[in-house]
């Protein structure tokens, strides 16, 4: 093996990071590579607890390399910006420069999952962030994650994640 000054580097079946901060990276990867951009985007949210901090340091959706998916690099890191006040897919495909039925077979073919499904799930996890660090209300944490009412968000959540916001949240000061 040649030494490199990349973050992270890959030769066969080693990889090798070049520091502890990049391990994030490196695994954030190796999961993409195995299970898909959107498997790595919420296994990545787990690891770091400001999601505002995980988007800046160029994690979460910024991750995705493909060269062959601009349009979705675009579409992804829209819904990111735009997760408090949702735009229409119909909006957010134009901005890419594709028609919502383009948008939606990028998304069924990378990511497995259609872009309505995907955009939620951002939402969700930036929910999840927010209720696991702080202490803000329902109330909230649907405004801030886009939900027209708290009832719509704790539905969303419970059939995401399993669980209501307020077990969650007792779950975690015991």
């Amino acid at each position: 093996m040649q030494l490199k000054p990349d973050r992270s580097v890959r030769d066969g079946r080693i990889w090798t990071a070049g520091g502890a901060s990049t391990v994030l990276d490196l695994m954030t990867l190796m999961i993409e590579e195995r299970f898909g951009a959107a498997i790595a985007f919420d296994v990545s949210t787990l690891f770091v607890q400001d999601g505002a901090r995980q988007i800046s340091n160029g994690r979460g959706p910024a991750h995705l390399n493909s060269p062959e998916t601009p349009e979705l690099h675009k579409i992804i890191n829209r819904m990111v910006e735009t997760i408090e006040k949702p735009e229409t897919l119909e909006s957010i495909a134009k901005i890419a420069g594709l028609s919502l039925r383009s948008m939606h077979r990028q998304f069924m073919t990378r990511l497995g999952m259609p872009p309505g499904r995907y955009y939620q799930s951002l939402r969700l996890a930036r929910a999840k962030d927010l209720a696991e660090t702080t202490d803000l209300s329902v109330h909230q944490l649907a405004i801030q994650t886009g939900f027209s009412m708290p009832a719509t968000l704790s539905r969303a959540y419970k059939a995401h994640f399993g669980t209501s916001i307020r077990r969650m949240r007792s779950a975690r000061r015991v």
